[in-house]
């Protein structure tokens, strides 16, 4: 799968700016992001790309240097790691890839090899994500990681004691690179599919595990709420602060309700129950 590079000059410290434009590419199917020296450099599948959409990005933000870079497959690694370096989450979990040298021990260590998947413990969503896993008991429970990336959510639930895990994409680059870090992390208790929420069983799970985005949440809020137990726990990410009242109210018509919510610049994660 190939992909275009859209980056941008950003303005030092403008950081409410930046996130805006994030939100509206991320709207727009970019999958992923990160700032260089405030270049701000967004990635899409070359099938999601919208020549006239991101034409009225340029022109609704006024930006005036801009750059659209075509990625194949094989490249893509290379121009990632050159930016990859290890996460450590409460000090209990470090999230590295296998070429990084870190002599210290963690409690859980994840082993992310990334290709164009989103989930590298860098962004903000991932990181609010992987802390309350590190708080939740999983111990015996059954899982669903909803849109996994990378596969580190459903790997930590499973170094965390869950008994199944289902992780799903409806991309396919994202299954492969799962299926890899499962491999490279020895865990024998993840089946991945290709797929949607509709792979979900109904009153099946336990914690469903959600970092997707806003629009994607509330198309879902019906389905994933069916898929959980009763006092089953929703948890996601994926939203910014400003987002957590509309993800709130439509998730209450469908017998969930927000626990906490916990933020990171801009973005929010939520855990929430059901109770029917």
């Amino acid at each position: 799968m190939n992909y275009f590079e859209f980056s941008f000059n950003t303005i030092e410290n403008a950081q409410t700016e930046e996130d805006i434009a994030i939100a509206f590419l991320g709207e727009s199917g970019y999958e992923s992001f990160m700032n260089e020296n405030n270049i701000l450099k967004s990635y899409i599948k070359e099938s999601d790309y919208n020549e006239p959409e991101l034409t009225n990005f340029i022109k609704d933000f006024a930006i005036t240097n801009s750059q659209l870079q075509f990625i194949k497959q094989e490249n893509w690694n290379a121009e990632w790691e050159s930016n990859l370096h290890p996460v450590i989450i409460d000090k209990e979990c470090i999230i590295k890839a296998s070429f990084h040298d870190i002599q210290e021990s963690y409690k859980y260590e994840i082993i992310i090899d990334p290709k164009m998947s989103f989930g590298t413990g860098h962004h903000e969503t991932t990181s609010l994500m992987c802390k309350e896993i590190l708080e939740l008991d999983f111990t015996g429970k059954e899982v669903a990681d909803c849109g996994c990336g990378t596969g580190i959510l459903a790997i930590l639930a499973s170094m965390k004691g869950a008994e199944n895990i289902l992780a799903f994409d409806i991309d396919e680059w994202s299954c492969e690179n799962t299926k890899e870090n499962i491999i490279r992390n020895s865990i024998k208790n993840i089946a991945v599919e290709l797929a949607g929420v509709e792979i979900l069983k109904a009153n099946y799970y336990d914690i469903l595990l959600a970092n997707i985005n806003k629009n994607t949440i509330l198309n879902s809020i019906n389905t994933l709420s069916n898929a959980l137990k009763n006092n089953g726990i929703l948890l996601l990410s994926g939203i910014y602060i400003s987002d957590i009242e509309t993800i709130v109210n439509e998730a209450m018509k469908h017998s969930l309700t927000l626990v906490h919510s916990n933020e990171k610049n801009k973005w929010a994660s939520c855990l929430m129950l059901k109770n029917n």
